[in-house]
């Protein structure tokens, strides 16, 4: 009985560590369109295989951006699908540095001030996103995460581009 015991006990720690850097929820907070006043936060779900890792997250940018002279309000939420390559680690695999895109859709409110200064039809957004990411574990399961995303949007009132630069914490699991 002992014997059979201490046998579920290791299967399950191997399992359980074969399957710990599979997966990981990143969350992270910075600063969207080169403005101090314009933040950002995103949580992100990444699937991991080999050097290809799937994601999806979640976003919220909170930003001011000048239109025809005047400061107007944005915020926006957005859903991210995208594809993280590694192209790069250290041995130890302390180091990571991750490349890739993806597409998003979401939801920009615009003016939340009284006076309206951008008319829109349609408050739906959408485009695609450039991504580069550092990881610098501290601990096996634990790692600083360093973020830049560049958006491109292909429908959207506040512009065409708008970058995203974050640092935050991954969890492995």
């Amino acid at each position: 009985m002992k014997k059979n015991l201490i046998t579920i006990i290791l299967i399950t720690i191997s399992l359980f560590t074969y399957s710990q850097k599979r997966n990981s929820i990143t969350i992270n907070g910075g600063f969207v369109d080169y403005n101090e006043e314009s933040i950002g936060a995103m949580i992100t779900f990444t699937k991991s295989k080999n050097n290809s890792n799937y994601e999806i997250g979640v976003s919220h940018f909170i930003f001011e951006k000048l239109y025809n002279n005047k400061n107007g309000n944005f915020t926006s939420s957005n859903i991210n699908l995208g594809y993280l390559y590694t192209f790069l680690r250290d041995r130890s695999n302390t180091l990571n540095f991750n490349i890739g895109g993806g597409a998003f859709a979401g939801y920009e409110k615009i003016n939340e001030t009284d006076e309206l200064i951008i008319k829109s039809e349609s408050n739906y957004i959408g485009g695609f996103y450039a991504s580069l990411n550092f990881d610098i574990y501290l601990f096996e399961n634990f790692a600083l995460n360093l973020k830049g995303n560049q958006y491109y949007l292909i429908k959207s009132t506040t512009g065409n581009l708008n970058p995203f630069v974050a640092v935050g914490v991954k969890y492995n699991f």
